[in-house]
This record gives C-alpha cells, structure tokens and sequence, in this order.
C-alpha cells in the first residue's frame, strides 16, 4: 500500500510555488546506512526539511526516526506498513494530487544546490522498489560557490589582488586563480551565472580600495 498519509509543505495552501517538500508514505525496508534521529517523528521531518544532505525519512517499529543521507541509500521497498519520508522539490503543492510520492510517474530527479554544496539523484520505481542513484556531488571551497553550466557542477571563486598589487596583467590574474586548489581563468557560462559572479565580485570589491579581480575555475 501507498497512499498518502499526509504531505508536509513550507506553505500549507492547496497550490503555492513550493521548495522543498515531505511526502509522507507506507513503505517497507530501506537498504542504505541509517542514522537515529533522537527526536520525535515530527521533530524528524523538521530536520530532514533544513538538512542539506538528508533525502529520506523512516520511522522504525522500535523508536522515532532515521535518516538517510544522499549517496548512502540504494533501496526503499513501496509495500508495508513502515512510515517512509520522501524529500522532494514540488513545483505544485496540490493537496488533491494521488500516486504518491511520484504522482504517476516512474522516475523523478531532484537537485539541491546551496552556495557551497550542489548534488543530483534519481530515483526510479522498478516492481515495488524504489532505486536511488547518485548521478552528481560536489563540495566547493569556502572562498567559491557552486554553479550549474548545463549539468554539470563547477565551483568559481572571485579573487581580488591585494591593495599593495592591484596593478596586474592577465599572467598575474591565472597565478592567482591557479592558487589555492583553483586551476584557472573562466568566463561566466550564462547571463545568470555571469550575474552571480558580478554580485560575489562587488561584495569583495567593498572592502578593497583599489580593485582589480579575476574570476577562477576550482577543478572537482
């Protein structure tokens, strides 16, 4: 059996512009490597909703909740009589949509992308199994973010010359860039990115009185 027991939403209106999203179901054993969770099995959703790496929820017989993390779950069976927690991005938030949690389709891929951090999985319903594969991970360094050219992940870093240097050539501007792990010079891939790399460069030029910047390519 799956049908829903009930869907937790960031805005609990019948259609919205949602993010992310539980979606509670019956399901059975999970193949992967769980954590407890100490809370209760609401306090679990909450956490699951704000955790960056958290993808699925289970609510054991024998105590509140465990949590598994993106890349350490294979499985989920869809048959049984165990509370399974899937974390989606729902693009609508209709609390009348049935066949959950993938409303009729048989595979879904969700991505999550924060400013350091960037991971895509899929997963497909084969019988009654849920597969799950990684197809994507990156972890930036913390003077970069992570950007999406097409799909595949990059980090970039805005790097500034110091006051007493700012007077630099190309040469000077790739020595830069190829420092600290970075491996080079780029361009932005997109009017967007190109937007976000001219953000990140005016609140490094803030505090800097002479500036003269270079947008480097860190290698995953």
């Amino acid at each position: 059996m799956s049908s829903l027991l009930w869907l937790l939403l960031y805005f609990l209106i019948s259609t919205c512009q949602c993010t992310w999203s539980m979606l509670i179901v019956w399901g059975g054993d999970v193949e992967g490597v769980p954590e407890d969770f100490s809370g209760s099995w609401d306090e679990c959703i909450d956490y699951c909703l704000v955790e960056e790496s958290c993808v699925v929820i289970r609510q054991p017989a024998s105590f509140g909740c465990q949590i598994f993390r993106y890349g350490s779950i294979s499985t989920v069976q869809s048959t049984g009589n165990t509370k399974i927690g899937f974390k989606r991005k729902m693009a609508t938030c209709s609390l009348a949509m049935s066949s959950p949690p993938f409303f009729g389709d048989s595979t879904v891929t969700e991505t999550y992308q924060a400013v350091t951090i960037a991971y895509q999985y899929r997963i497909t319903l084969s019988e009654d199994t849920y597969m799950f594969n990684l197809n994507y991970y990156v972890q930036c360094q913390n003077d970069s973010f992570v950007s999406l050219q097409g799909s595949k992940p990059v980090c970039i870093s805005v790097r500034v010359f110091p006051n007493t240097s700012f007077c630099q050539n190309r040469a000077s501007g790739l020595e830069l860039c190829q420092g600290n792990g970075g491996m080079g010079m780029t361009g932005p891939y997109s009017m967007d990115e190109g937007k976000v790399v001219t953000d990140a460069a005016l609140t490094q030029m803030a505090s800097t009185v002479y500036e003269e910047l270079f947008v480097g390519l860190i290698p995953l």
